[in-house]
C-alpha cells in the first residue's frame, strides 16, 4: 500500500503511516495522493484526527460538549472548506 493512501480497513497502521507522512513530508504527501478514489477515506482520517483532537481536550479538563463541538464542527468546516474549493478552482 502507498504510504499516501488511507486504508479505512487497517485504520490502525494506516493512520499511523498517512499521519508520519504528513508530518515529515507534507510536500511529498500531497504530490503522491491520489486524485481520484473518493473522499470517504480522506474523511475518516480526518474525522480520526478529529476525534484524537477532541480526546485531548477531554484529557486537558475541558468540557464534554466542547469536545463533541470540536469534532462536529470540525467535520462541518471540512465540507464548507472543500465546497469553497470546488467553487474557486
Amino acid at each position: 500500500m502507498d504510504p499516501a493512501e488511507f486504508d479505512r480497513h487497517d485504520f490502525v497502521y494506516s493512520f499511523g503511516q498517512v499521519w508520519k507522512k504528513i508530518m515529515t513530508d507534507p510536500q511529498g504527501f500531497f504530490l503522491a495522493m491520489p486524485l481520484t478514489g473518493g473522499l470517504v477515506n480522506p474523511l475518516v482520517f480526518a474525522t480520526l484526527c478529529l476525534l484524537i483532537a477532541g480526546l485531548g481536550f477531554l484529557v486537558s479538563g475541558s468540557k464534554l460538549g466542547l469536545a463533541v463541538m470540536l469534532v462536529g464542527l470540525g467535520i462541518v468546516r471540512l465540507f464548507i472548506g472543500a465546497a469553497f474549493l470546488l467553487l474557486v478552482a
